[in-house]
């Protein structure tokens, strides 16, 4: 499992300044951690993504879905909503990065010449 998801951070996110509710916090992270894995493995080469391969992106998808996770807990379905469509352009936002490698891109070759010494060409 991934580490993505920290207490801290989504504790931020929901502005949660006691320890009252980080027994389910934490166990709602971890679910979000495991779902983040499931979520990221059609999209990278390994999971767990370890090191330099946890992207602000993945953090901020994994913290959305834990806000989600809590929203549901607390049964406010407005902030699900809001939570959940944050997390999900966070996915969108990951599948383009994972998309956009160079091997993947057209290479332009850009040939400049001195307009003096060459020809106007034109009908």
């Amino acid at each position: 499992m991934g580490a993505y998801a920290t207490l801290a951070a989504v504790k931020v996110d929901l502005n949660i300044t006691d320890t009252a509710d980080d027994t389910i916090l934490n166990q709602l992270i971890t679910d979000a951690n495991d779902e983040m894995d499931n979520v990221l493995k059609p999209l990278v080469d390994t999971v767990p993504l370890t090191g330099a391969g946890i992207t602000d992106s993945v953090k901020a998808a994994a913290n959305y879905l834990v806000c989600s996770l809590w929203s549901g807990y607390i049964k406010d379905a407005d902030r699900v909503k809001f939570w959940k469509e944050r997390h999900d352009m966070a996915i969108n936002r990951i599948a383009m990065q994972q998309s956009a490698t160079p091997g993947d891109r057209q290479e332009v070759v850009v040939v400049e010449s001195d307009y003096l010494s060459s020809e106007l060409e034109g009908d």
